[in-house]
């Protein structure tokens, strides 16, 4: 495996820690100070502002690295410039737009939610300037940081501006409340717009598009086939998953919701931990050369390297599942134990179609993309409105499993016929997983060995080996660039 794939997944791995810690941090004084109805309403405004993101930025992030990244590998400066002035454009026509819409119709556009936060007298003019704010961001310096693979700029960046945003947060409310609490988001979105243009302007590379920044209509066609797609699948995804949850709370209560959360919540940690360095490493690479025989040799030891990590921290959640789960949560979410092996092992399949995903979007297979990301979220949706009033929240958990396993089939198929992947890469592949997934097997079934009065479960003992197995073929790679540092 090449170096830069595993800095970019400890560099990825480093920026999801720094999140969860400062998230953790600023939930705990949040709710000490505002109390639960105080965080329902800030949870509801900063929904409102991650909506808000998502209609003025339209994703054209992803269609600024995937038709810019090209022409900048190529060395058109000018045709990369292009690209990102002819997207600053269109987020800056989504803005005034919104603002306008926000101006003249906010109060009937947003229904009766609104009226909770108008009863308190709290406008929601910071998070819509919030929400413009980090358009611009994630457009301009994201997609640039990206288009000319500087990953170290999107992960310092995000860095500081987590721990900047927790520590606003925390000062915000404590000393104002809830309308402190949702200035801070404004002044969080300053700020990280502030360190990526610190940390932006000292690269050459970014300093040279954008002197060469311009807008041309022929581009816009082009980035908003991929911002369509973006925001369908994203705007899908979302429904689905809402529409699940909530039906599930409906027909078996809030208990059921909240044993589920603790480990969809494990789960979204353990994920970005590999996702974010394979999207810094692949995206880049194969958007600048699109679906070629190098690229596929990438996304082989991309994919191998990320489900050995991917099944190493499977293992690692499902064995030490009672002392994370006392841990992040308290004793009384332990019924949710159950839940994690299942899930977890089900999340193999979902992870191998993950970074499959990402390279069939930067390769441009469109079509490919959203076929997998739309049969997932149809099948999770339709397994637990069929079977939640039955098996409560294993209805999540099983449809869940029913859909990893009917898209990571769908995958295979999709990568064999059209030659994706090598059978060197799909027996790696599966040889790992099968480990992880005898472990979790194992820990969900809860057998123990027959060793007097300490009776181990066998996962506890497998998981370690299963562990330093799939991740001895990365080690001897490691151990000599520590040794010379």
């Amino acid at each position: 495996m090449k170096p830069g794939f595993l800095r970019r997944i400890a560099q990825g791995g480093g920026l999801s820690a720094v999140k969860l810690f400062t998230g953790l941090v600023k939930i705990k004084v949040l709710a000490s100070v505002l109390g639960v109805e105080g965080v329902g309403l800030l949870s509801l405004g900063l929904q409102f502002q991650a909506t808000a993101v998502g209609l003025v930025s339209m994703s054209l992030a992803v269609g600024v690295i995937n038709l810019g990244r090209p022409a900048w590998v190529d060395g058109d400066a000018a045709a990369a410039g292009q690209v990102l002035g002819t997207a600053l454009a269109l987020v800056g026509l989504n803005a005034t737009v919104f603002l306008a819409a926000l101006a003249l119709f906010g109060q009937a556009l947003g229904g009766g939610w609104l009226a909770a936060f108008a009863a308190q007298g709290i406008s929601l003019w910071p998070l819509a300037l919030a929400a413009v704010v980090v358009s611009f961001a994630n457009v301009l310096w994201e997609g640039l940081s990206f288009l000319v693979d500087r990953f170290d700029v999107y992960v310092r960046s995000n860095m500081v501006a987590a721990v900047c945003d927790a520590l606003l947060f925390g000062l915000g409310a404590w000393f104002f409340g809830l309308p402190g609490a949702l200035a801070a988001s404004l002044l969080g979105s300053l700020v990280l717009f502030a360190v990526y243009t610190l940390f932006s302007a000292r690269a050459t590379a970014t300093r040279q598009i954008l002197g060469r920044l311009s807008v041309q209509r022929a581009r816009i066609r082009p980035l908003l086939s991929y911002s369509v797609l973006m925001l369908s699948t994203t705007a899908l995804g979302l429904s689905c998953l809402f529409a699940a949850r909530a039906h599930l709370t409906a027909v078996a209560g809030e208990s059921a919701n909240g044993y589920l959360q603790v480990v969809t919540a494990l789960s979204a940690y353990l994920l970005p931990f590999v996702m974010t360095g394979v999207w810094g490493h692949l995206h880049p690479a194969a958007a600048a050369s699109g679906d070629t025989t190098a690229a596929r040799v990438e996304l082989h030891r991309t994919l191998v390297a990320s489900m050995r990590l991917g099944c190493a921290g499977c293992v690692a959640v499902v064995i030490s599942a009672p002392l994370l789960v006392s841990l992040v949560y308290t004793r009384s979410f332990l019924d949710a134990q159950a839940f994690i092996p299942v899930y977890f092992g089900a999340d193999l399949g979902y992870m191998f179609v993950s970074v499959l995903g990402a390279y069939l979007l930067a390769v441009g297979q469109k079509r490919a993309y959203f076929i997998g990301y739309a049969a997932y979220h149809g099948l999770l949706l339709a397994g637990v409105l069929l079977a939640a009033a039955r098996w409560g929240a294993w209805a999540y958990v099983l449809a869940h499993a029913l859909a990893a396993v009917g898209v990571t089939a769908l995958a295979l198929v999709h990568a064999l016929r059209s030659g994706l992947l090598d059978g060197t890469t799909l027996r790696t592949v599966a040889g790992c997983a099968l480990a992880a997934l005898a472990c979790c097997a194992l820990d969900h079934l809860g057998t123990v060995l027959p060793l007097g009065t300490l009776a181990p479960q066998v996962s506890w003992l497998l998981g370690p080996v299963v562990i330093l197995l799939v991740l001895a073929p990365l080690r001897p790679r490691w151990l000599p660039r520590w040794g010379r540092a």
